[in-house]
């Protein structure tokens, strides 16, 4: 099973590493870019079609190396990523309205919560919930797709933050997953993390060959961690190393920190501003460390470092307090630390703006008394 899963990761990479080229050859020949705006930090135009590679080379990889007996629902996992390729391709290339997205959003996590079965079913214990009925944990689930589907797609503003949260996320629930036995689960995940370690190689370490994952990488690794997120939480651990680490959402949570506490706050300072809350604007938390001057690099590794920290604490917490504090300790503490970072941007801002006026005035003062 080992050597399954190393060979996906690596067949993955290769096959990233060798079709990103292609992608980006064809994206420059039939102008296929990301075009700057005001509310982008890419000043130049780029290639932005690298979901497909990452696409290609997961998926062909994971089918190669799928056991024998996989389980039925794997199927409509890939159903789910395909209906969000074309969305994004569609949206990379053409534009999309929202509202045509958000359906397509729906549908794909219809077909995974009802053709699928990947719907949640029990919270173990968070906010001392347990067992969840079928009428409400559709809705519940459904919401839960279109909530990380979106925070995956929100978070994916810097060079390196979407593919190296996804890295974290996918090799750690892929090893779970294979400590509980789940070879299918397990060989995707890996698949993913190798194809996004392929991509991050052209979009973080490259400047003649840069490409962005674009919406089809996001919608594509949004629906997908939302799958796997689901069959983690579902999963009961069958071997004694998982015996103490019973699919909790506080660990889940501790993967997903910067993704879904990004959401909540965007979304929270939007509706306190009466803006609507799918009202972009330049208050996300990458948004955040550029201003405070660190580069996209930079950046995208303290927030994967973070996350690191926050499942570290996560799994240290679950043993000693509830999961629900847990939860709540780490939404907080993320939160804060954020706010703390745009209230000293804020003080540096307005010391430089009074910087310049009293140089203006010194200017003004010179000049007249020349004159």
């Amino acid at each position: 099973m080992v050597i399954s899963l190393v060979i996906a990761f690596t067949a993955a990479l290769t096959l990233t590493l060798i079709t990103t080229p292609q992608i980006i050859k064809v994206s420059r020949e039939k102008n296929l870019f990301d075009e700057p705006n005001h509310r982008k930090l890419n000043k130049i135009v780029i290639p932005n079609l690298g979901g497909v590679a990452i696409f290609i080379g997961a998926s062909l990889s994971s089918i190669l190396c799928f056991p024998k007996i996989i389980p039925p629902n794997i199927q409509y996992v890939f159903a789910g990523m395909v209906l969000m390729l074309f969305v994004g391709l569609k949206d990379d290339i053409i534009g999309s309205s929202p509202r045509n997205k958000l359906f397509m959003q729906i549908l794909a996590a219809l077909v995974l919560i009802f053709m699928g079965d990947l719907h949640i079913n029990n919270l173990s214990n968070l906010f001392f919930i347990n067992q969840i009925p079928s009428w409400i944990s559709v809705p519940i689930s459904l919401l839960f797709f279109l909530f990380i589907i979106n925070a995956i797609n929100l978070i994916d503003g810097i060079d390196g933050l979407a593919a190296g949260i996804g890295v974290f996320f996918m090799g750690t629930i892929g090893f779970w997953f294979y400590a509980n036995g789940n070879q299918a689960y397990a060989v995707i995940s890996f698949a993913f993390a190798g194809a996004l370690c392929g991509f991050l190689r052209f979009n973080l370490f490259s400047k003649k060959h840069k490409i962005f994952m674009g919406d089809t990488g996001s919608l594509i690794l949004g629906i997908l961690i939302g799958s796997l997120s689901i069959a983690f939480l579902n999963s009961p651990p069958s071997t004694p190393i998982l015996s103490d680490l019973p699919h909790s959402p506080s660990l889940l949570l501790g993967l997903l920190i910067i993704p879904v506490t990004d959401t909540l706050r965007v979304f929270y300072i939007r509706v306190k501003a009466g803006h609507s809350p799918f009202n972009p604007d330049m208050n996300h938390i990458h948004h955040v460390l550029i201003k405070s001057g660190l580069s996209h690099r930079v950046s995208s590794l303290l927030l994967v470092g973070w996350s690191v920290a926050m499942f570290t604490v996560a799994f240290v917490m679950h043993r000693l307090i509830p999961a629900t504090l847990s939860f709540i300790f780490m939404l907080a503490l993320t939160w804060l630390v954020v706010n703390l970072i745009r209230e000293n941007n804020n003080r540096m801002g307005r010391m430089r703006r009074m910087r310049l006026i009293v140089i203006k005035n010194r200017r003004k003062n010179r000049l007249s008394s020349f004159n």
